[in-house]
């Protein structure tokens, strides 16, 4: 009996961990993190569909243009701080730092329950 407790606790605790969302801090350093190293790839999987979209349309014409530099925006950047502002589905995200040591501000929408980079097209 002491067995199937155990087991039944053991899967339990297996299956609350995998379900964990993260919080919009931890997305917004995920997805500002791979930017900064040049890993779109990556960057695209913390953001919602649309602006994974736009990323490629970035990348793509990098690629025609030639040039292999960084975001200029993210390139080389460390985030030091971050703070999230959750209004509704909605986070505004402060942070800093980029190379310029300003703070700067990244959107996320909650999207099926999970927090995602959200680059509005204006």
């Amino acid at each position: 009996m002491k067995a199937i407790t155990f087991l039944f606790l053991t899967v339990f605790i297996m299956f609350s961990a995998c379900n964990r969302k993260d919080s919009p801090e931890e997305v917004a350093t995920k997805f500002l993190t791979h930017l900064s190293n040049n890993e779109v790839h990556l960057a695209k999987r913390y953001a919602t569909r649309e602006s994974g979209m736009m990323l490629d349309m970035v990348e793509g014409m990098r690629k025609s243009f030639g040039t292999e530099d960084d975001f200029d925006d993210y390139g080389g950047m460390v985030v030091k701080t971050i703070s999230c502002e959750i209004e509704g589905n909605y986070a505004k995200c402060t942070y800093c730092c980029n190379q310029a040591e300003n703070e700067d501000e990244i959107l996320l929408r909650k999207v099926d329950g999970e927090w995602l980079a959200y680059l509005p097209k204006d």
